[in-house]
């Protein structure tokens, strides 16, 4: 627990040129919802860690404790709303056809990413099963969910990209998910850096963010992600 703190921690600090820059572009500077967002990202991060029971070979519990944190802090803080989070099945008018040809080509990118790639996964029904369901509904309501809508409050929205109003929040969220799954420390803590994993994830997480803005939902994202991630590993299982 103590390593995956001070990962977070540098995580953190990474961002914080970014989040400067956001908040000298800001009027109204919401300096606490960066703070709140700081606090939830860690704590959820800590939550990801949980095997209290167990649970198979994967981090079942762990997402699951996660995603359950999420929407416990949005009943709990109630400026924060489950439409302002996008835990809503109600999408903006006129989303579904762009946001599909977006999902679509978000699942075929992972099935083109798998052929190409190994991770040293081997098949597994468990695996098959944790990736068509575990990753999107974790990481989704926890980054592009909650965690973007204190971004969002922090920082507001005023860019149109391609039909969805975006901001600093969409940013930082994405090169955050990136650091998340490529910039580590070691129980010796030693910096391990893989900087095609960051430059991969915080691309997805970004086309991920976009669906959700466009949306107005987290429905898509979920399912981009968890096809997506799927997708990559047939992908590297069959060719």
């Amino acid at each position: 627990m103590y390593g995956t703190l001070l990962t977070r921690l540098l995580h953190l600090a990474t961002i914080t040129p970014l989040v400067v820059i956001a908040l000298r572009r800001r009027e109204r500077r919401n300096i606490q919802y960066v703070l709140l967002f700081a606090l939830f990202f860690l704590t959820g991060s800590l939550l990801r860690g949980a095997d209290f029971l167990g649970w198979g070979a994967w981090n079942w519990e762990g997402k699951f404790c996660v995603a359950v944190f999420a929407i416990v802090f949005v009943l709990l803080y109630r400026k924060i709303s489950f439409a302002e989070s996008g835990v809503t099945w109600r999408h903006q008018p006129s989303s579904l056809r762009p946001c599909l040809v977006l999902t679509t080509f978000y699942v075929a990118a992972g099935f083109g990413i798998g052929s190409l790639t190994d991770s040293g996964y081997g098949f597994s029904t468990e695996f098959l099963f944790f990736e068509l369901s575990m990753p999107g509904l974790d990481e989704e309501i926890f980054y592009r969910g909650v965690g973007l809508a204190l971004l969002n409050r922090a920082f507001g929205k005023n860019r149109n990209l391609f039909g969805a109003n975006v901001g600093w929040g969409l940013i930082i969220i994405s090169v955050l998910f990136g650091l998340v799954h490529g910039v580590g420390l070691t129980e010796q803590l030693k910096l391990e850096i893989d900087l095609f994993g960051v430059l991969l994830t915080a691309g997805a997480g970004f086309l991920l963010g976009w669906l959700r803005e466009r949306s107005g939902s987290l429905v898509l994202p979920i399912a981009a992600h968890n096809l997506g991630n799927t997708a990559t590993r047939v992908a590297e299982w069959i060719i």
